[in-house]
């Protein structure tokens, strides 16, 4: 059947129509169906410049090419493959030259046309939204025309709002020999194609695990051939699952009194998910207590024995919220001091009424990064003893591995002992931060050491709030038949033509 120019004409300005009435000025290529055939090729060019030519200057032309040069015509996939090619153009950025071209058409009025055909590669212009059509015709007459364009901007999301900040790689195998084989497979792999969700939300972990925090994928592939040598550096953590982790979970132990040191709230307020929590108790504590926590810890002034109680279970609070953010929850939660912090999560305004009395014990953290040195009034201090003991419960339930959620571990040290005394086993305890460690790194670490010890970390809380795919059509599909049957008359003739097998071009 004989092209039909008025009918690519009309069909090409309903596609740009139900694309969202597209302006054909801002159509930058157009990837032709181009048989080159004495008569299709020039009816094709004349539709199309009709439709994209007008107002073109010679300085900003319409892109024109054809894929067919490259493939050969793939009868029924021929549009198909038109389509592949321009996503990928759109997608790079990318117009590609026409292959294979020797001479134009002198059938085709080009200098009037609007369009040009690229014999080289050309970098998309930088004019706005990069939008290209698809031309698509059969042998029996359709004409398709489709509308190809940029896709938006990804959305950002909670996670990527907030600084940069180390994120974690991590690996498992079944043997501990086997892991430094997978980091240098790791290391391999990411020098050649980049990182995945998958690593770390879709893989199976097991019990001998590998953990390395990164700020680059640079650094990524330089923790991993370390590894695999035999020369880990300090940010990577490999440990061998203790079991109750991962059958009964972690512990948080909240402290008190000397947990505290000069700036320590600094950095924590960078943290968007940290510096909301400290807001939302503002009012509260301008209330309660009459100073703004926000400002004094941007101060880094920590004040008397009562201001710095509450600058401590302030930063608590916020702290454990920044770890629920990073994917980590608690099975159980233990604490000391400070106003009762097992109930402060859940009674914040109780809790910091409580702390405006005071207590009459003190601690220092000057001694060491790990350990600290208690003093008080003798009753106070009993009664501290007593909750020290208190936390033999949390043992007597199963739980081995304590995560104390405090600026500066302070009583580690303590259930540590009462691990060791008893002889239990597989256990650990340790710290989501110290004075002597930036906080970003420290709750990483943190989180690392959790994941290679067996405990669940949902990772994908990390990797932010939207879909990790954009969901496709985003355009709404138009359900309209195209197609009409035809009813069959006194002669049956197109039931006559397939049982004879009349091909179309004998028609």
């Amino acid at each position: 059947m004989a092209p039909n120019g008025a009918a690519q004409v009309d069909v090409a300005r309903q596609a740009l129509c139900r694309a969202g009435n597209i302006d054909p000025c801002t159509v930058d290529y157009i990837e032709a169906h181009a048989t080159s055939t004495p008569l299709g090729d020039p009816v094709e060019i004349k539709a199309m410049a009709g439709v994209y030519g007008p107002v073109r200057s010679p300085e900003n032309p319409c892109y024109l090419g054809s894929i067919k040069p490259n493939v050969g015509h793939l009868e029924t996939a021929a549009g198909a493959i038109n389509i592949v090619k321009t996503v990928l153009s759109v997608q790079r950025g990318i117009i590609p030259p026409q292959r294979l071209l020797e001479n134009f058409n002198t059938n085709i009025d080009w200098d009037s046309s609007g369009l040009k055909v690229l014999r080289e590669g050309k970098i998309w212009p930088e004019n706005g939204v990069w939008r290209a059509a698809v031309c698509s015709h059969s042998y029996g007459g359709s004409v398709c025309h489709a509308i190809i364009e940029q896709a938006p901007p990804k959305p950002m999301h909670k996670s990527e709002s907030r600084n940069k900040k180390p994120v974690t790689v991590t690996l498992s195998a079944r043997q501990r020999d086997r892991l430094p084989i997978y980091a240098a497979s790791l290391a391999h792999w990411l020098s050649a194609q980049g990182a995945s969700e998958n690593m770390i939300t879709r893989r199976i972990a097991y019990d001998h695990r590998l953990s390395v925090e990164v700020s680059s994928h640079e650094c990524a592939i330089r923790s991993l051939r370390s590894y695999a040598t035999g020369n880990p550096n300090a940010r990577t953590i490999s440990n061998r699952v203790i079991r109750s982790a991962a059958l009964k979970g972690v512990v948080w132990v909240f402290s008190g009194h000397g947990a505290q040191w000069p700036n320590m709230g600094q950095q924590l307020l960078l943290n968007l998910v940290f510096r909301n929590k400290l807001s939302e108790m503002e009012v509260m504590f301008l209330r309660e207590a009459v100073f703004s926590t926000i400002e004094a810890l941007q101060q880094g002034e920590l004040g008397g024995l009562d201001k710095i109680q509450m600058l401590t279970y302030a930063v608590q609070i916020g702290l454990a919220f920044v770890l629920q953010a990073e994917g980590v929850a608690p099975q159980a939660v233990i604490g000391h001091s400070v106003g009762e912090i097992l109930g402060a999560i859940y009674h914040l305004k109780k809790s910091l009424r409580s702390l405006v009395e005071g207590k009459n014990i003190v601690a220092t953290i000057k001694s060491s990064p790990s350990t600290c040195v208690v003093s008080g009034i003798k009753g106070e201090f009993e009664e501290y003893l007593r909750q020290l003991k208190d936390q033999d419960a949390a043992v007597e339930h199963g739980f081995r591995v304590f995560l104390e959620a405090s600026t500066h571990p302070i009583v580690s040290q303590s259930i540590k002992e009462i691990l060791e005394a008893r002889c239990l086993g597989e256990h650990a305890t340790f710290g989501v931060m110290s004075f002597d460690e930036p906080s970003d790194r420290s709750i990483a670490q943190a989180i690392s050491r959790l994941y290679t010890l067996g405990a669940h970390v949902d990772f994908s809380a990390q990797l932010g709030d939207g879909p990790w795919w954009n969901r496709l059509p985003n355009t709404l599909w138009i359900h309209k038949p195209y197609r009409k049957i035809p009813s069959f008359g006194p002669r049956p003739c197109v039931q006559l033509l397939a049982a004879t097998h009349v091909s179309g071009l004998q028609l």
